[in-house]
């Protein structure tokens, strides 16, 4: 598991960014956290990576997916106004090919694909945010991020 403090919304997007570099065809990564918190802003740098623009990528909380193309079809799920877990099933068959990032995975527990990544981001000391990444299964490694 790799902890990170993100200092500002570029930081969280970089992070973003640095894990796109690592996704494969068909990963699935669950990102939690409180609102606000910046979990969009992270999947922006996850499509920026893909090489999506990103101002085309807003939160999907009223449409619940938004799919955007780039290096891999990007599905980007937010199960946040969901009334019950078994919503989610229609949404995942609709993002069947890809990369799917899921907000609010815990909305969805028990019809959601397996996580190859789970991201926990909270508030922390002076507007910062601890954002915590595992890898599953955890042995075979962690996020890589460049120091350049």
């Amino acid at each position: 598991m790799n902890e990170f403090l993100s200092r500002s919304h570029e930081d969280t997007f970089q992070l973003g960014e640095q894990l796109s570099k690592q996704l494969i065809e068909g990963d699935v990564i669950f990102v939690s956290g409180p609102l606000g918190v910046g979990k969009t802003v992270l999947v922006k740098g996850i499509a920026h990576g893909f090489g999506v623009t990103d101002n085309d990528v807003l939160s999907p909380s009223y449409t619940l997916l938004r799919s955007y193309t780039g290096r891999f079809l990007l599905h980007h799920m937010d199960l946040y106004r969901i009334n019950e877990p078994r919503e989610a099933i229609d949404l995942v068959a609709m993002a069947e090919e890809g990369v799917l990032v899921v907000e609010w995975p815990e909305h969805g527990v028990g019809y959601l694909p397996d996580p190859r990544w789970r991201i926990e981001l909270s508030f922390a000391d002076r507007g910062e945010r601890k954002i915590l990444f595992q890898h599953l299964p955890e042995e075979i490694h962690e996020l890589k991020v460049d120091d350049s």
